[in-house]
């Protein structure tokens, strides 16, 4: 990747962020059922989007995640779906 501004091959433009949102309702259960995250834990999740599982994290329990996103763009759609709750950092 050259230092210029990165993008993502399927973009940003609203609808595909609401693709991408609903595949991640869809999907993101799985996952989060095998990181089998414990009260008090810290996580850290690189590339996170939008931050839906960032959130998820949260809620099932860890004291602190932080998500890492370089899109300006997918964090401010983050922001604006879900909001930032207690314990969360997207960055």
């Amino acid at each position: 990747m050259s230092a210029g501004r990165a993008r993502y091959i399927h973009g940003t433009a609203p609808e595909e962020q609401r693709r991408l949102s609903r595949l991640n309702e869809l999907i993101n259960d799985a996952p989060l059922s095998r990181l089998r995250i414990r009260p008090g834990q810290r996580v850290l999740d690189l590339g996170c989007g939008i931050g839906q599982l960032t959130r998820a994290m949260a809620g099932a329990g860890a004291a602190r995640v932080v998500g890492i996103e370089w899109s300006e763009a997918q964090v401010a759609e983050g922001a604006r779906q879900g909001g930032t709750p207690a314990g969360v950092d997207i960055r």
